[in-house]
């Protein structure tokens, strides 16, 4: 028996040192490891799916898609960015952009989604189906964290705005909002050089290697664009008759493109610009391979040729034709849709829409104070009335700016009253509209306010 327990107790102590060791082991290893939060991680299998929903040995035989896929990842990836920055941004200054922010980003979100669900029908039988899906449950968790956010700020902006006086203002952040052309609102770090000149370039880094994903630039009338570096000319001599080739055989592709396009604009699920998105690519395809073809005819020393000039006209019409296209099915996708700043924006850039004040500072019936201002978007060609936007303020006398809460309605929602100026019993997809239906500052002094033809009526 005591032998027995001898042989126990030295088994115990043996364990007791290997758990100890291994104990040792993982403090090491944990010690050496980068100090990664879930946010990290969550980000990383974004940016590690770019080498994993294409078989390895397609690198070589199907560049195109390696190609495509890593700008739908990058394209991710700085969504993602933003969302981390705008959910760091705790400054009530911000409040509005920050909103902006996030009510783009739940866009931005939805329509990569959008493009990973159409990768599949240009690369069926390159993509792996399984990853491909990850890749979109981890976008779609982004996303859920966005609108989640959206609605907790809207919220706070119902209370920061009640207040009596406003905070003061904080110095310039270390971080700049910017409203981009194909990203959307977007926030990034200010080239510390540029601030002197005021020569803006914002970068935006990735959480993990602090390595810049993407810079932008400033335009006229305050849209950033990303910087592309030009690619150096390559030295190989260039077949003329291949990229002759290659631009009719996009021609010949065409109509399966237009058919794919017209199936899934019909899809009630897809968004507008999802769509519009869809077309301006193809359309971006064709226009490099007309350049295809005339870095060739420079290269080879010929002013032109006749099936070069042919396949030329062919491209440059269909790329016409789908930018068409694209405007076509916006224009009639957004006004069946709930409305959005942003579609507002897109319409009224196309004059496509006119905005007139109806309704001056009229008395509501209500326990406080509870005045509106309503202004009317209607149809320029029918005339008909698309939405309303009600700006609500707790005096006839307080300046435009200094409204309590804005948002556009549609005309059933208009006709519910004070009914629909809440979320509570929404669905979860009428709750997003809902936020996403709201008017900031900077959007109304752009689109009503500070609008000559809003002020003239037209």
């Amino acid at each position: 028996m005591i032998k027995h327990l001898t042989y126990i107790q030295t088994r115990f102590d043996e364990l007791r040192k290997l758990a100890s060791d291994g104990a040792r082991l993982i403090r090491t290893t944990r010690s050496g490891l980068p100090g990664y939060s879930s946010e990290d991680l969550k980000a990383l299998q974004v940016a590690v799916a770019r080498n994993l929903c294409l078989p390895e040995s397609t690198l070589a035989t199907h560049p195109e898609a390696w190609t495509a896929i890593d700008r739908i990842v990058t394209t991710g990836e700085i969504a993602i960015q933003c969302l981390r920055d705008t959910l760091r941004d705790q400054s009530e200054s911000h409040l509005d952009e920050r909103i902006d922010t996030l009510s783009s980003l739940v866009e931005q979100f939805q329509l990569l989604d959008e493009r990973l669900q159409d990768f599949p029908a240009e690369f069926s039988e390159q993509v792996i189906d399984t990853q491909l899906q990850e890749l979109r449950d981890h976008l779609k968790a982004f996303r859920n964290r966005a609108t989640a956010e959206l609605g907790l700020l809207s919220a706070e902006r119902d209370i920061f705005r009640k207040r009596p006086t406003p905070p003061p203002t904080p110095p310039s952040p270390a971080r700049k909002f910017i409203k981009t052309l194909y990203h959307g609102q977007l926030i990034g770090e200010p080239r510390l050089a540029d601030l002197a000149t005021q020569t803006w370039l914002v970068d935006i880094r990735s959480p993990l290697t602090q390595q810049v994903v993407a810079t932008f630039h400033e335009k006229p009338q305050g849209v950033w664009v990303e910087r592309v570096r030009t690619p150096t000319p390559s030295t190989t001599p260039v077949d003329l008759q291949a990229r002759i080739a290659d631009g009719q055989a996009l021609l010949d592709q065409l109509p399966a493109f237009l058919d794919r396009a017209s199936t899934r604009a019909r899809l009630p699920e897809r968004t507008p610009f999802g769509i519009e998105r869809l077309y301006h690519q193809h359309a971006s395809r064709l226009e490099h391979a007309i350049a295809a073809v005339e870095n060739a005819l420079t290269q080879s020393n010929v002013a032109d040729t006749p099936a070069a000039s042919e396949v030329r006209t062919a491209l440059s019409q269909a790329a016409k034709d789908l930018y068409q296209r694209a405007n076509q099915y916006v224009l009639g996708a957004l006004k069946q849709h709930p409305p959005t700043v942003a579609g507002v924006e897109w319409l009224k850039n196309h004059d496509a829409i006119t905005i007139k004040k109806t309704i001056n500072r009229r008395r509501l019936k209500s326990p406080t104070p509870d005045y509106l201002d309503e202004y009317t978007l209607s149809d320029r060609q029918t005339q008909a009335v698309l939405w309303y936007a009600h700006f609500h303020y707790s005096t006839d006398w307080t300046p435009a700016k200094a409204y309590l809460s804005a948002r556009l309605k549609t005309p059933a929602e208009r006709s519910l009253g004070a009914a629909a100026d809440t979320p509570k019993g929404l669905t979860n997809a009428q709750k997003v509209a809902f936020y996403r239906s709201e008017i900031s500052l900077r959007q109304a002094q752009a689109l009503f306010f500070e609008n000559p033809k809003t002020r003239s009526g037209i």
